[in-house]
């Protein structure tokens, strides 16, 4: 222990009596941990645990692809959700949705606004949890059912001024009345810049196999606690074995085209083309923080 105490002793006053060089030591120790607690943040933010997702790591994206076509990831089809919903011992809730827009009036005017059609588990997918009123009731995911919404928070400040009593308002969207149900935190933000949510109301007949290959959708899936990435995609290779096999011989599409399902970490999708810039940024400042102690 006094051996220790001397070494410190010992190094404070050589740090002393080299004013210039404790300095520039301090300043550049200094720089290597302000750079990788600036950029840790951005990835914890943005890679790790994205805002608005309660359990990101439980969270997955589900996707299509076609490898004879060179399609390496697209959306997913109704009946391709209708066999992730079926999953019920893998997947604890599951959605899909698609951006659109629309040309809105309010009593404070006229603007035209970015939206998404979603199922009525959006929401529950992600642990999302209103600040004002409710999401969507199943009885409202129904074809002629489906005209209310979910406002975000901007939206709201934007449209009703942020007023407490906007539930129950009406706001006409191409057309059509729809009533202001819930508010969103300001943190929610999926798909992104979005103003407003409303029931995607599909028809019975979307979910018939006919509609097999019409892939137009994103699909965010909740699974089950303790259920991996790994697991998810076994029991979708038996989902694309099934589909084979119900087509049948002759031209089996399915087959020819190297259809196939699959799932990947939605913080994977959430980041997009700031991932792999991201990763190799925190390499660099991560070693500029080595450098700066070996130093």
């Amino acid at each position: 222990m006094q051996s220790i105490l001397g070494n410190i002793r010992y190094g404070l006053r050589q740090l002393r009596n080299a004013p210039t060089f404790t300095v520039v030591a301090v300043l550049t120790l200094a720089l290597g941990v302000g750079a990788n607690t600036a950029i840790f943040s951005v990835v914890q933010a943005v890679l790790l645990h994205p805002a608005g997702i309660s359990q990101p790591e439980r969270v997955v994206s589900f996707h299509v692809r076609y490898t004879q076509l060179n399609m390496p990831s697209i959306g997913v089809s109704v009946p391709d959700f209708k066999d992730v919903q079926s999953l019920t011992g893998i997947v604890d809730a599951a959605a899909i949705g698609e951006s659109t827009s629309f040309n809105t009036s309010t009593s404070s005017g006229s603007e035209h606004i970015q939206a998404a059609t979603v199922t009525r588990d959006w929401f529950r997918v992600f642990g999302a949890q209103p600040i004002l009123g409710r999401v969507f009731a199943p009885e409202e995911d129904q074809k002629g059912a489906n005209y209310v919404a979910v406002l975000s928070y901007a939206a709201w400040q934007r449209l009703f001024g942020g007023q407490p009593d906007s539930i129950g308002k009406s706001m006409v969207m191409d057309g059509e009345t729809y009533r202001v149900i819930g508010v969103m935190r300001s943190d929610f933000d999926w798909p992104r810049d979005r103003d407003v949510w409303v029931p995607l109301g599909l028809a019975p007949d979307a979910y018939g196999p006919n509609n097999r290959f019409s892939e137009q959708y994103d699909s965010p899936v909740l699974l089950k606690p303790g259920v991996s990435v790994e697991q998810f995609n076994a029991a979708l290779e038996q989902k694309r074995m099934e589909e084979i096999r119900r087509e049948g011989g002759g031209f089996n599409f399915a087959k020819y085209s190297g259809w196939g399902l699959f799932a990947q970490p939605w913080t994977k999708d959430a980041a997009g083309d700031l991932r792999k810039p991201l990763l190799a940024l925190f390499i660099v400042v991560a070693a500029i923080l080595l450098i700066a102690c070996a130093n």
